[in-house]
This record gives structure tokens, C-alpha cells and sequence, in this order.
């Protein structure tokens, strides 16, 4: 087995892994030259740039499969068998959309708070995000989606307030934690997060949010939300 050929498709797989959506502008002349950095740094020859920054390796981007018209471009200029093998069979499976997840869920707000990055951009991460189905890999993306909830583009934290919401009872504890944020913003899309919440233990934090929170907006989601919650219950 050609193990540096192997490593040497994982790095192309990661590299992949990190593209953000939706580029236009200088930020796909941005992507290009990372392309270009990436041959270069492992020895890819100039035609094999070309293959590898072409269409090619657009399955690595949409989770989609690497078919064999690709596999026998990709042999055509020389790249290793192992290598083809690698990134065939790491493309449309679960194992490459587990790598998105988790590089998601690691670099949402880094990425996200990026200057160069448009609104469209970042919202289109989170669409992405959102529409990838491995659950217990979201879980992992808790902690982040509750800082997004302090974005000043109400936008942006709505969706991050939707998202926790998707995410179901392993976000609740960490959302309750969230309503005691000195941000009112947080609070506020914490409460309102929390109205899918199918255990009782929140209904106490909500009742002392509705009474006591200083900002009367968030008592008034708190409010609701709780409304909401006892419903379930009765």
C-alpha cells in the first residue's frame, strides 16, 4: 500500500473539507491559490493541479460519489492508485460527511466572524450544517451554536436559536446554562430555544426568567416558552 500517497489524499480530503460555500470574487481566487498551495506542498505535478483543483473533486465538496469516469481521469495523470482508492472510497460516504460535521461544528464561529466573509457565506455554513443528518455529530456543535447566539445579525443567531432547537434534548441543559448569560440577546434566544424541550426540569429556570430576568423582552419569550413547555405537559 502507498502510504504516503494515502496520507497525502486524506490532506486533499481535509483541504476539501474546509472549502466554504457559495464563493465568489476574490474569495475563489482565495480558494484557487489554497489549491494551488496544497499541489504544491505535496508534489502534485502541474497537470495533476489542474485535475485535482478541477471538477473532479467536486463530490469531496458535496458528499457526493467519486465515479469511475473520475477514478480514470485522476490515473491518467499519474496519481497513485492508493491515492484514487482513498478519495473514492472516502467520497458520498457517512466517514466524509462525519469529517464536514466535526470540521463545522469546530470552525463555525472562526470561520463565521471572518471579515472576509459575507453574510451569505456564513448563513450558507449554517444551511450546510444544518442539513447534514449525522445527529450525535451536532451534539458536538452545542457549546459554538450557543455563542452564535450573541451575533448582532439577528439573522444569524435566529438561526443558531433554530438549529439548537433541531438539535433536540441533548441541547437543553446547555441552553438552560445560556439563560443566565449576562448577554440579553443569548437569554432571550436561549428561552425561545427551549420551547421544543420535552423534559420539565426547564420549566422552574423559565418561570424564574418570566419573573425576574431585568429585560422585559426576555421575560416576555420566557413567558411564552413556558406557556409552550407546560402545555406539553397537562
Amino acid at each position: 500500500m502507498g502510504i504516503d500517497d494515502i496520507k497525502k489524499a486524506q490532506r486533499v480530503i481535509d483541504a476539501y473539507v474546509e472549502r466554504p460555500p457559495a464563493l465568489s470574487g476574490n474569495l475563489a481566487d482565495n480558494w484557487k491559490k489554497d489549491c494551488e498551495s496544497i499541489c504544491n506542498q505535496n508534489d502534485f505535478t502541474e497537470e495533476q493541479c489542474k485535475i485535482f483543483s478541477s471538477d473532479v473533486c467536486w463530490p469531496l465538496i458535496s458528499d457526493q460519489k467519486i465515479h469511475s469516469g473520475d477514478c480514470e481521469r485522476l490515473e491518467k495523470v499519474g496519481f497513485d492508485k492508493d491515492f484514487i482508492d482513498t478519495l473514492a472510497n472516502a467520497s458520498g460516504t457517512e466517514a466524509l460527511r462525519n469529517t464536514r460535521i466535526r470540521w463545522l461544528s469546530d470552525h463555525m464561529v472562526t470561520k463565521w466572524y471572518r471579515p472576509d466573509f459575507t453574510k451569505s457565506q456564513r448563513m450558507g455554513m449554517m444551511t450546510e450544517f444544518a442539513q447534514t443528518p449525522n445527529a450525535p455529530a451536532k451534539k458536538e456543535a452545542i457549546p459554538t451554536l450557543v455563542a452564535l447566539l450573541k451575533d448582532k445579525d439577528e439573522e444569524i443567531s435566529g438561526v443558531a436559536t433554530l438549529l439548537l432547537r433541531n438539535i433536540g434534548p441533548e441541547a437543553t441543559l446547555t441552553l438552560m446554562e445560556a439563560l443566565k448569560d449576562e448577554n440579553p440577546h443569548v437569554r432571550r434566544n436561549a428561552a425561545s430555544s427551549l420551547d421544543t424541550a420535552t423534559d420539565p426540569i426547564v420549566i422552574p429556570a423559565l418561570e424564574k426568567m418570566a419573573k425576574t430576568d431585568p429585560n422585559q423582552h426576555c421575560r416576555e419569550v420566557a413567558q411564552q416558552t413556558l406557556e409552550r413547555v407546560v402545555e406539553k405537559f397537562r
